[in-house]
């Protein structure tokens, strides 16, 4: 076995203090780990492109704003017809890295788990007077680290942006913007780590649970759009990326979509209730991370 631990990159941890906070070390691990194959770099590129799309959105919106109804002679109205605002901007960057993000864990945290069960590891972890929620509170925090790096770090950067580059009059509304973007950012966190911890908990091998993981989205995506259509509008609650697409409709209100936002925007319908949406991405990840106590309880005693 330690051979088999060894192999895939664990290493004894050195001039360790006796009080520390265990999870750490394993989040450190994990991420580590991941850190060393090139797919991680790929995915996590794809999510910059993302923030680097919208960033360049904004900025070019501001640098308009303040040369409009001075030296540019574009007509009222032009500008937002074109670009959009900045509530239209942020809307857009949180509903759309949620899906590029979802697939990054894919491919990122897949096997923070399931290879841990297929390598034998946990004879390594508990061999140590660690708790079970040591293990799962560090690998959670791995899992996290990276929606919060894609999502909520450049949702609210994007935010401080229009923010610093608005008028005394538009403050006040881009003000308020900053709360409902939080809001959305923290729960496509608490989904997308929920979700993928869960489904690693459950599977065996990384390559495995990313496909399960792509699937399931692509797959609940399309029965989401389909059944509403087709008049079973319950059927909207079982699809993360429109139950999201609902929840960000209700925090941040966009209006009519400019040119630029229909380029940008993830599109499709919305469902009936913010709140019913709310819950079932809650419903969701909260049994992902009931996945993970489960096995958990199953493979280590005490």
């Amino acid at each position: 076995m330690n051979n088999r631990i060894f192999s895939i990159g664990y290493r004894r941890l050195e001039n360790v203090t006796r009080h520390h906070f265990a999870p750490w070390p394993i989040a450190r691990t994990a991420l580590q780990l991941a850190w060393r194959r090139r797919a991680t770099k790929v995915a996590l590129l794809a999510c910059f492109s993302v923030v680097l799309v919208h960033a360049s959105t904004l900025v070019v919106q501001v640098l308009l704003k303040q040369l409009e109804g001075q030296a540019s002679g574009m007509p009222a109205g032009a500008l937002e017809a074109t670009l959009g605002q900045a509530s239209e901007i942020l809307s857009s960057f949180v509903r759309v890295q949620f899906y590029f993000c979802s697939m990054a864990l894919a491919v990122i945290a897949a096997g923070f788990i399931s290879e841990d069960r297929s390598a034998g590891a946990f004879d390594l972890y508990f061999a140590r007077p660690l708790t079970r929620m040591d293990y799962a509170l560090g690998k959670c925090l791995a899992t996290a680290a990276i929606p919060c790096a894609a999502v909520l770090a450049p949702a609210l950067l994007l935010w401080l942006t229009a923010l610093g580059g608005s008028t005394a009059d538009q403050a006040v509304g881009i003000l308020k913007l900053g709360l409902p973007t939080l809001a959305g950012s923290l729960c496509a966190t608490i989904w997308l780590t929920g979700s993928i911890i869960g489904l690693s908990a459950l599977g065996e091998k990384a390559r495995t649970v990313g496909a399960v993981s792509v699937g399931m989205l692509i797959g609940l995506s399309a029965l989401g759009e389909a059944l509403p259509l087709a008049g079973h509008t319950w059927a909207g609650y079982f699809s993360p990326e429109r139950d999201f697409r609902t929840v960000v409709a209700g925090l941040i209100d966009v209006g009519g979509l400019s040119l630029a936002g229909q380029f940008l925007s993830s599109g499709g319908q919305i469902n009936e209730s913010a709140w019913a949406s709310f819950f079932a991405l809650l419903a969701q990840a909260g049994a992902g991370f009931g996945a993970l106590a489960w096995r958990l309880r199953r493979e280590v005693v005490g």
